[in-house]
């Protein structure tokens, strides 16, 4: 089963578990209410405890990623076949150029945007990206114990990083899209990225288009996330030794991630996000507790 499909299966049946919760709920606690008197509180229920248990399931996710940042896989080399998380410096052979400050880059990914209205109405917007890709050279990672090969593309975390829009930045991006052929297509809202599985033998590249109604490029907001020679990152992925560095994590359905920073800097990033998300996951779990309360009828016994 493909990773993404098997990820989708455990958000729709975790919705369908939280949806019969609550059934199960209502009709066990207000046997004699009309179903229209609890059925919106059954789906908001249901869609607030999901919520809950993904935003939880996130804050745990990144406090197991910090508990690996700087541990026992930084000190040695990797086991073939394990997820490991090694923190270090990305070199290169053939840097990339980015497409609008022109650096020097081991990975890079942009976007060309703006916002137009959705619809009818003016207050409705949405994203619409009109250029947008995504590149990753070869590259090594330099450890405490050694270096190690990168041997699929990097996942950058999609960190702020808007460009100013000035012509020095249109330049760049005319002289970059010389040695381009984009995919052209209809899609609206983007986001850089290939396949997550795709391998990194030799320089990878996508770039691509809206195929109507692009604007002036200078009436865009442009973006640009980066990951340059030298820059400490953290990685996360599974090591092969028969590809002979650090690749997806297949099994789990996982990109090789690369988060930028030392191992302090990423350490309370993830703990950032995670309390973020802890937070979220109570806040949610606090509306599911107060319509379950509402479908009791607990408000009718003063409590």
């Amino acid at each position: 089963m493909s990773p993404v499909v098997r990820a989708l299966l455990v958000w729709v049946l975790l919705l369908v578990a939280c949806l019969a919760a609550f059934v199960a709920l209502a009709w066990w606690g207000r046997p004699g209410a009309h179903w229209l008197e609890v059925d919106a509180s059954i789906v908001g229920g249901a869609v607030a405890a999901w919520f809950g248990v993904q935003f939880g399931r996130a804050a745990l996710k990144r406090l197991r990623e910090r508990a690996a940042v700087g541990g026992p896989d930084d000190m040695g080399r990797p086991v073939d076949g394990a997820f490991v998380v090694l923190a270090g410096v990305l070199q290169t052979m053939t840097p990339l150029r980015t497409p609008f400050t022109g650096v020097a880059a081991v990975a890079y990914g942009y976007k060309a945007w703006r916002r137009e209205r959705w619809g009818t109405s003016e207050k409705h917007t949405r994203e619409v990206a009109y250029w947008w890709g995504e590149g990753s050279a070869p590259c090594t990672l330099l450890t405490r114990a050694g270096s190690v090969a990168v041997r699929s593309r990097l996942e950058l975390d999609l960190w702020s990083a808007m460009v100013e829009n000035t012509v020095v930045a249109q330049d760049h991006f005319a002289a970059f899209m010389q040695g381009a052929t984009p995919e052209v297509g209809p899609v609206a809202i983007a986001r850089p990225g290939f396949d997550w599985d795709t391998p990194l033998d030799g320089l990878v590249r996508r770039d691509k288009q809206r195929q109507l109604d692009s604007p002036s490029f200078s009436a865009l907001t442009l973006h640009e996330w980066v990951v340059t020679p030298g820059e400490p990152v953290v990685l996360m992925g599974r090591y092969s030794a028969a590809r002979g560095g650090l690749v997806h994590d297949e099994g789990a359905g996982r990109p090789l991630r690369v988060l930028k920073g030392d191992i302090a800097t990423v350490r309370a990033q993830l703990l950032s996000g995670a309390t973020s998300y802890g937070v979220l996951s109570l806040v949610a779990l606090g509306v599911a507790a107060m319509l379950a309360g509402s479908i009791l009828g607990w408000h009718d016994l003063g409590l």
